[in-house]
């Protein structure tokens, strides 16, 4: 059975990923970016002792830390 994208990512595969800049200290990966109403899906980098500002969301945000 193939691999699911959660396994692969889990698993290290998003060290293989190529990150771009978002913020001070972070970087994202877009695995989709936003269309019209259509949620995004991105993975952020944090740099050790990174944070972003209080923000608050108007949908759906979930988060999984793999290092």
């Amino acid at each position: 059975m193939p691999e699911t994208i959660r396994e692969r990512l889990t698993s290290g595969g998003w060290k293989e990923l190529e990150f771009g800049p978002f913020r001070d200290a972070v970087t994202i990966h877009w695995i989709r970016p936003f269309e019209g109403d259509q949620p995004g899906v991105a993975l952020l980098k944090y740099e050790p002792g990174a944070s972003v500002p209080r923000h608050r969301h108007e949908g759906l945000e979930t988060i999984l830390v793999l290092d």
